[in-house]
């Protein structure tokens, strides 16, 4: 796993997880559903462009910690979409999947629980990128 620069706020920064594989499921979400639902695109950009200009938002109908999953949080588009992200030392944050609200959430859910502690596990006092 590595983390590689999505965003640099002015107050924190964002960053994407790539598997093993080089794949980036989150920005493959991203990617999938600006061909898809254009708007939802942009509403779930400007989720995490915002939270590292400004830092985390207050209102959980734009984001919001996952209820049982510990240091998992979502961005939420009106549409349904939703971006699962975790948090890194220091307030940055780091994008690891996303999914349509119809979908099964478990295997995201999973997926990003996942990355994260691969992540902080090789992170450990090595400090991150």
């Amino acid at each position: 796993m590595r983390l590689e620069i999505e965003y640099r706020g002015r107050k924190n920064t964002v960053f994407t997880v790539r598997d093993v594989a080089g794949r980036a499921p989150a920005m493959e979400f991203l990617e999938r559903l600006k061909r898809t639902d254009a708007h939802s695109q942009r509403a779930l950009l400007r989720r995490y462009t915002s939270y590292g200009d400004y830092g985390p938002s207050m209102n959980v109908a734009f984001s919001r910690p996952i209820k049982g999953h510990g240091n998992l949080f979502e961005f939420k588009s009106h549409q349904g979409d939703r971006l699962l992200y975790f948090m890194l030392p220091g307030g940055d944050i780091a994008l690891a999947s996303g999914f349509h609200k119809g979908a099964p959430p478990a295997p995201e859910f999973e997926r990003a629980a996942r990355y994260r502690e691969a992540v902080l596990k090789q992170d450990k006092g090595k400090g991150l990128p």
